[in-house]
């Protein structure tokens, strides 16, 4: 599920929309004659009527080669359609961009949703690929890690598991998660004084965040919940594997763009030209 985001509506030229995030401002670079097809896209887009926002980026297409914002909503639209595969040619449209000149490029946010794909598609090895481009161009680089981490966890490879998860703990938003899974690597290894010292870790953090952020979303909540009572239980108790399969994004990742698809929660947002999102697998 994504969260509500958070952003600021200004209106410039055209009255073409555009948004403030964190007082950056994320001007689409379209042709001016196409800023009025442009802003009803996203318009459209930010109503979640994804046919007409669909049938505005086409319209673009037509009268000139696509643009880089174009193609962004674009993946944003066919995501939220849950045509992955649609999503997927976008972002590949885009990384292909790379060796050209142009600034508006967010290499390591592509290479970032692509790699998620491929990892819900369970192809781990293109997954990997470009996860790791996703963490050399410093975009998301604890979600990267994360989601490496639990490849390896699926692949029964607990050390290097532990070592992609300890990189993700990290960030704040990951920490009681990752711990968690550290825990339980070393409970893989029999390494119970290990293990225990994992799991109190996981717990602290998860309380920290019930304590401290008083505008968890529901899902968060109750993750951070779950993991302080597992928490709790002996270094001899492991996690069931179904109930880890679920242990996922309640914490957040830059996705990669300038839009959001609700306004209402305030989540942080690290860099420019992104927002912050919550994910929960």
């Amino acid at each position: 599920k994504i969260a509500p985001q958070s952003f600021k509506e200004n209106k410039v030229r055209h009255g073409a929309i555009v948004f403030l995030v964190l007082g950056s401002v994320a001007l689409a670079k379209v042709p001016k004659t196409e800023e009025p097809i442009y802003a009803r896209a996203v318009l459209a887009y930010q109503e979640k009527r994804w046919a007409d926002a669909l049938k505005g980026i086409e319209q673009l297409s037509q009268k000139s080669s696509p643009s880089v914002e174009s193609l962004e909503l674009k993946a944003l639209i066919l995501k939220a359609q849950g045509d992955r595969v649609g999503a997927k040619s976008v972002y590949s449209q885009l990384l292909n961009r790379k060796n050209t000149s142009d600034s508006s490029l967010h290499i390591g946010l592509y290479a970032f949703e692509l790699g998620k794909i491929y990892f819900e598609d369970q192809k781990f090895d293109e997954a990997k690929k470009y996860l790791s481009l996703a963490i050399q161009e410093k975009a998301n680089i604890e979600s990267s890690y994360f989601l490496l981490g639990k490849m390896a966890w699926n692949k029964k490879q607990w050390k290097e598991s532990r070592e992609y998860f300890s990189k993700a703990s990290q960030a704040a938003e990951y920490r009681a998660s990752a711990k968690l899974f550290i825990a339980e690597t070393y409970q893989k290894e029999n390494q119970s004084k290990e293990a225990l010292s994992s799991y109190a870790e996981a717990r602290d953090s998860a309380q920290e965040q019930l304590e401290k952020n008083k505008s968890l979303s529901e899902e968060t909540q109750k993750l951070n919940e779950s993991i302080v009572n597992v928490s709790q239980k002996t270094a001899g108790w492991s996690a069931s594997k179904a109930w880890l399969k679920e242990v996922g994004f309640s914490s957040g990742y830059d996705s990669n763009v300038l839009f959001s698809p609700n306004v209402g929660d305030s989540t942080n947002v690290k860099a420019e030209g992104s927002i912050k999102q919550a994910i929960n697998w």
